[in-house]
């Protein structure tokens, strides 16, 4: 067959799925873009499967979101499936917490909501690889592209209204207390998002703290934005001003300090804004060097070196706050960040701030 590869702004990327559909092709469709991967995976033209390393796609995080498991039976069902050699939605219904049909539903939601994202995608690439498949068992779905694509389609649509609100993740809604109070009562979803709201949280942080896919939580904030019972903040700006150089030695100096985060921040800016790839990650190498110097292979047991009220009196973000609340003397860092809904290396790297910053050791 033809290859199937190109960028994203170039070719658009239903042509490509539909050229592998229609060519009845088995194999992975990878699409890439400056901070994150996935894959479609195709059977005899029609999906099968994704995968991606944004935890919010993850299957084990749709099930938590949606009360079909606790952490620690993802937890448990992640260990067991090593062993195994099962995906996590086929040892769950062989295990009888998820009844098949209930499985193959969220199956196909996940599988859904993974490609309309890569549809939002204003740059990257993609490239099929012929033959490759999923190595583990897995339940069989089979999803047809065209109403896909169709789906897309509408998504972006209403995604480019969205996005003249609320352009970026970063934005922080702020609650209008008057106009909610003379609308009451709200309907279940908004009611349940503005108690998520403290004007501090942005539209990340609140995707993160639900679970769900960013596209339901922008649209749910449009919706409030609209009916006035919300307004918009903007993030503080960055300074791009400095040059390249500056920013490079900021950055290693926040390294030097122990400002991991921040220093994370910064890197993927280097990469988005200047697009200066090979230094982003000449840096980003530094970063992990040091995460890895602290946290080793992931195997240490975190404890908290606060009591529950002098961490109340303190301010963590609200993806510090997961992962601190996650701390309970007996799940190592690799079991915390495996039913995380944070990226696996940006977890990593807040352990190895909280650890410098005197909140959690380790023993031994």
């Amino acid at each position: 067959m033809q290859q199937i590869k190109g960028s994203l702004e170039l070719m658009a990327l239903a042509d490509a799925m539909q050229f592998i559909a229609a060519s009845g092709e088995t194999g992975a469709l990878r699409i890439t873009n400056y901070k994150e991967s996935k894959k479609v995976y195709f059977k005899n033209g029609k999906i099968i499967a994704t995968a991606s390393d944004n935890p919010n796609e993850y299957l084990g995080q749709l099930l938590i979101a949606h009360g079909k498991i606790t952490e620690k039976g993802l937890k448990e069902a992640i260990e067991a499936q090593e062993e195994k050699k099962m995906m996590l939605g086929k040892i769950l219904v062989e295990e009888g917490i998820v009844k098949e049909a209930q499985m193959k539903f969220f199956i196909k939601t996940k599988i859904e909501e993974s490609i309309y994202d890569a549809f939002t995608w204003e740059e990257g690439e993609y490239e099929f690889i012929p033959g490759e498949e999923i190595e583990l068992e897995m339940l069989e779905v089979e999803l047809d592209v065209n109403p896909i694509i169709l789906e897309a389609a509408r998504r972006v649509d209403e995604w480019a209204r969205i996005r003249s609100i609320i352009p970026t993740r970063d934005y922080i809604p702020v609650i209008v207390f008057d106009v909610i109070v003379e609308a009451l009562p709200l309907s279940p979803n908004h009611a349940k998002l503005l108690r998520a709201i403290n004007g501090k949280k942005s539209v990340e942080n609140i995707a993160m703290e639900f679970r769900s896919p960013e596209f339901y939580v922008f649209k749910n904030l449009f919706e409030c934005y609209q009916k006035g019972f919300i307004k918009f903040k903007k993030p503080e700006e960055i300074d791009l001003s400095m040059a390249k150089k500056a920013l490079k030695n900021k950055i290693l100096k926040l390294i030097e300090d122990g400002s991991l985060i921040k220093a994370h921040s910064l890197i993927e800016v280097l990469s988005y804004k200047y697009k200066d790839t090979k230094m982003s990650n000449d840096l980003n190498q530094l970063l992990q060097k040091k995460v890895e110097e602290i946290l080793g292979d992931g195997n240490k047991v975190p404890k908290l070196t606060k009591t529950i009220n002098e961490i109340a009196g303190m301010s963590f973000s609200p993806e510090e706050g997961f992962l601190i609340s996650r701390v309970n003397g007996t799940w190592d860092i690799n079991s915390i960040v495996k039913i995380s809904p944070i990226k696996e290396h940006k977890a990593r790297i807040i352990f190895a701030e909280l650890f410098l910053k005197g909140i959690i050791k380790f023993d031994g």
